[in-house]
């Protein structure tokens, strides 16, 4: 074997490809061929593409489908551990496991160059294949059309929200990204689609392909009951209340929740208990995720404007009133200024600070966009520990810290976790 522990494979993968993000099928069709992967596999697939939701969705399927079959389930990227990346019914696949199907890929790779992530969906599906599941949940990793997952035809595809991010791979208009992300479409297999304003892309290529397409608020819908209830109902006349998803707060996680409970209406598969389940315990690291100590403190990976104006929208309903602090760093390609601005109006002192990543926005560069968008009581920090324990100090026991901006950001909070950020303490950051 190449390498004897997890952490050596994931350190020389990262280095592995002259790129970090090179869409594109063929090498990886190349060495799937090799290992025997691209023949119909024994499971149905579920294909989930979209610029934010698709986590909660991912999360809320596994959840969901449990009681009828073995679920595996691929996402990325992960915050603590690369063993986030691949569950099976539920529990992360050890070290051992992906070692050795990293090995796989190595000997069937030969000369090819693989990306990080293609490297990755190989020995998921290596693994899944071996574990004999009956649902693989599939997320994109980036678009839809040349993403690696898309080298295994969708049962089904669902769609989450579409907007603007990831241009430079992407296309700079709704537009091209609703085409892109279309891409994971089969002809006369279901999709599904929980964006209620979806880009005319997206439609006009289910009509090409002849895949019949359902759209929440026009097929399906998701409609707020109270703080604790909601009602889908679908056009055929199906209607469940259900509760709120406990801890994956806001109106888009309903529509996430509803494009779920679609999907499994085509594969037949639906079970109240389970879903009910599901919706009061499925949790995910970073989507407003609250910790209460040592300071109240909220985490949410927004990493786009869409993604900012969801976290404006759910801190104006939690604790309204508090005093709030931001603690926040992004990557240079993100869209900054309108990142920044949906909480302008909420925060009362800034925090920012680069992450230990070579994607990271310089300090300074974060500095010039924060003044662009006229924001008072800036402060800059060298890392994100002392901006965080800034933050903390002024919130104190009445206000509350915000940390956002990214996944590398919030993956970089909890390896030093609050007390390691008090005493100055820190772990490796997430890569």
């Amino acid at each position: 074997m190449r390498f004897s522990s997890l952490s050596e494979w994931v350190d020389w993968q990262q280095h592995l490809h002259s790129s970090s993000i090179d869409l594109g099928l063929e090498r990886i069709r190349v060495v799937a061929r090799r290992m025997n992967l691209l023949a119909p596999p024994d499971f149905k697939i579920i294909t989930v593409a979209g610029t934010n939701g698709k986590g909660s969705s991912v999360a809320l399927l596994e959840a969901m489908l449990r009681p009828h079959g073995r679920v595996g389930a691929y996402t990325s990227p992960h915050f603590l551990r690369y063993n986030e990346r691949v569950r099976v019914d539920g529990a992360e696949v050890d070290d051992e496991r992906l070692c050795a199907a990293f090995e796989r890929v190595e000997q069937a790779r030969g000369g090819t160059s693989l990306s990080f992530f293609e490297y990755g969906t190989l020995a998921t599906l290596s693994i899944f294949r071996e574990e004999k599941i009956n649902y693989a949940i599939l997320e994109v990793g980036l678009g839809g059309r040349m993403d690696a997952v898309n080298l295994w035809d969708a049962d089904i595809a669902l769609i989450t929200s579409i907007s603007i991010d990831h241009t430079e791979w992407l296309g700079r208009t709704r537009e091209a990204i609703g085409r892109e992300k279309a891409g994971i479409m089969r002809p006369g297999r279901p999709v599904v689609c929980g964006e209620p304003d979806p880009p005319v892309s997206l439609p006009d290529q289910a009509h090409r392909l002849g895949a019949p397409l359902q759209r929440i608020g026009r097929d399906f819908f998701a409609q707020p009951l109270g703080p604790d209830r909601w009602r889908y109902h679908h056009r055929d006349g199906m209607m469940l209340e259900l509760p709120t998803p406990r801890q994956l707060p806001g109106k888009v996680q309903l529509n996430n929740a509803a494009g779920a409970l679609t999907v499994l209406r085509h594969l037949g598969k639906i079970d109240l208990e389970a879903i009910r389940h599901a919706l009061e315990n499925v949790s995910l690291i970073g989507r407003f995720q609250i910790l209460k100590e040592p300071v109240d403190t909220v985490l949410d990976i927004a990493h786009n404007p869409e993604g900012a104006v969801n976290l404006a929208r759910n801190l104006r309903r939690y604790r309204p009133g508090r005093p709030l602090h931001a603690v926040f760093s992004a990557l240079q390609e993100k869209d900054v200024a309108n990142m920044l601005g949906p909480l302008r109006p909420l925060v009362e002192s800034w925090h920012l600070s680069k992450v230990e990543s070579p994607r990271a926005m310089p300090l300074q560069t974060l500095r010039i966009l924060a003044e662009s968008c006229k924001l008072t009581k800036v402060h800059l920090h060298p890392t994100l520990a002392e901006a965080y324990r800034e933050a903390a100090s002024r919130a104190g026991q009445k206000g509350t810290v915000v940390v956002f901006g990214s996944v590398f950001t919030i993956g970089e909070f909890l390896l030093y976790r609050p007390q390691e950020l008090e005493t100055g303490q820190a772990s490796a950051p997430v890569k």
